[in-house]
């Protein structure tokens, strides 16, 4: 029973040793990032990537979010946006530049409320496919510039309710939003950490 009892042990300890031995190898320096990105669709923004093993450390994924709230004596303003995609590095290392496809999703929101011309709530969601090319610059501290082009692929109309302070009528109006904001181009620029 002792001699099968240290068979076990060092088939154990030779099968951890092979596991570890395999993840280190896929393993990678910093392939964690965050930072700030600034641009537009976003505005403002934090960004998440992670640097998988696959196709030789050359893939990543990516996470975008921004969210704004304003607010004056009359308007409530919310803005927000949301991006899942991946990147593709055209060097080694998960350096220099690459290719980017994602989704990204729009969401706004605006209320006002006046004694003059009554209250009303305008909204909208757009949904767009994003291709860009951008480049990382730098190691631990990075720079990151991107730019590219935003095709949206659902209706880009905007829902405006509002009541009218003389007849306390609710109406509702569909107004599409012009051809040129719903493709075109795309960019941003970005600051962070890897780690």
């Amino acid at each position: 029973i002792n001699l099968k009892l240290k068979k076990m042990k060092k088939f154990s300890l030779l099968i951890i040793t092979t596991i570890l031995a395999t993840l280190s190898s896929y393993s990678q320096d910093k392939p964690y990032r965050v930072g700030v990105g600034f641009g537009l669709p976003n505005l403002v923004g934090l960004n998440l990537e992670y640097v998988t093993p696959a196709l030789n450390n050359k893939f990543a994924a990516t996470l975008d979010y921004s969210s704004i709230k304003l607010k004056d004596e009359e308007i409530d303003f919310n803005f927000s946006y949301f991006e899942l995609g991946s990147n593709y590095y055209f060097g080694q290392k998960s350096k220099g530049l690459y290719g980017h496809l994602s989704y990204g999703r729009i969401g706004f929101k605006g209320e006002y409320s006046d004694p003059v011309y009554g209250s009303g709530e305008g909204k909208v969601t757009l949904n767009m496919i994003n291709l860009m090319l951008g480049a990382k610059w730098g190691n631990r501290l990075y720079i990151r510039p991107e730019v590219g082009f935003a095709s949206f692929f659902n209706d880009a109309i905007v829902n405006v309710e509002y009541t009218e302070p003389t007849t306390n009528l609710t109406l509702t109006i569909e107004e599409e939003i012009p051809n040129f904001l719903k493709d075109g181009l795309i960019y941003s620029l970005s600051v962070g950490l890897s780690f």
